[in-house]
């Protein structure tokens, strides 16, 4: 079973990825993006919310990490789970690129493969 803390290095990792997905998107021309140029800019954000409890009790919370040009980085303290990101196609419209699961129950039964940093 992974441990439910989120190792330091982890957090080093996570900002490198948000730092160069927010430098990708930023080359690009937002009001060439008709899906996000109705949108108001917002800067950088993090939001942290409950995603579940493990069975042996450890709380494991889910951050969202995003920037003004619709970019989300959704990390689980199960592990270091990188659960989501979502980023905008050519034309605006944002999909998620990762295999995640919506539950934690599903990464405790066997899916913890799926976002896991190694």
């Amino acid at each position: 079973m992974l441990s439910p803390k989120l190792p330091q290095w982890v957090g080093l990792a996570l900002s490198l990825t948000l730092s160069a997905l927010i430098s990708r998107t930023a080359q690009s021309n937002i009001n060439d993006q008709p899906g996000l140029k109705d949108k108001p800019p917002v800067g950088p954000s993090v939001n942290r919310e409950s995603f579940g409890t493990t069975p042996d009790g450890a709380q494991v919370d889910k951050y969202t990490l995003s920037n003004a040009r619709g970019v989300t980085v959704t990390v689980l303290t199960y592990g270091g789970i990188v659960q989501s990101i979502e980023v905008p196609d050519k034309n605006g419209k944002l999909g998620d690129i990762t295999l995640g699961f919506d539950r934690l129950d599903d990464y405790i039964k066997g899916g913890v493969s799926r976002g896991i940093w190694m």
